[in-house]
């Protein structure tokens, strides 16, 4: 769902895709995540992966390169790895890892997993913790027991499972997912 969280924060921030700088957060990666990465990479003008595991992520650059033609960068310096950055979407670092870097003033940040905060004074962009999906409440029949889970949670375990990305992706579009953010803003 990385797409469409990124189609719904472009028109949040009233940018066009192909214009954004999008810098990815992340140490820990499935296939899945990393097909969806490099989907991204072709929709967007430059894409940073800022990790500790760079050597995960090193065949996605060398691939996305030779293949494409699509230059990434990887790197995990905390001084100039979210320069010009639009948007961030960030997976699993925690607040007090994310605040060690140098964040833009304006910049907008996803989080996927938990809810962070930044911890900078002068930080007047927008922060969205985790992301709402809507879809037909009628995929969910039979697990009316399962009420008081988070609806997210119960789709998301009926449509990721040992499968391609591809598939799983044409069961989000089958199952018209829609992505909902409700960004919030420092004050």
């Amino acid at each position: 769902m990385l797409n469409e969280i990124l189609e719904e924060t472009a028109k949040l921030t009233k940018k066009e895709q192909m214009t954004i700088n999008l810098a990815i957060l992340i140490d820990n990666a499935e296939d899945v995540l990393l097909a969806q990465i490099k989907e991204l990479a072709e929709k967007v003008k430059n894409l940073k992966i800022i990790t500790k595991n760079i050597s995960r992520f090193s065949y996605i650059e060398e691939e996305l390169y030779v293949q494409y033609g699509i230059a990434m960068q990887i790197t995990n310096n905390r001084i100039k790895a979210l320069l010009n950055t639009d948007i961030i979407i960030n997976f699993d670092f925690n607040e007090s890892r994310i605040n060690e870097y140098e964040i833009p003033d304006l910049v907008t940040i996803i989080n996927i997993q938990n809810a962070i905060q930044i911890n900078k004074e002068n930080y007047k962009g927008k922060i969205i913790n985790n992301y709402k999906i809507d879809y037909d409440k009628e995929l969910l029949e039979g697990l009316e027991d399962k009420k008081d889970f988070d609806n997210n949670v119960l789709y998301e375990s009926l449509i990721y499972r040992k499968d391609t990305y591809s598939n799983i992706k044409s069961q989000l579009f089958k199952d018209n997912v829609r992505i909902l953010l409700n960004p919030l803003t420092k004050i």
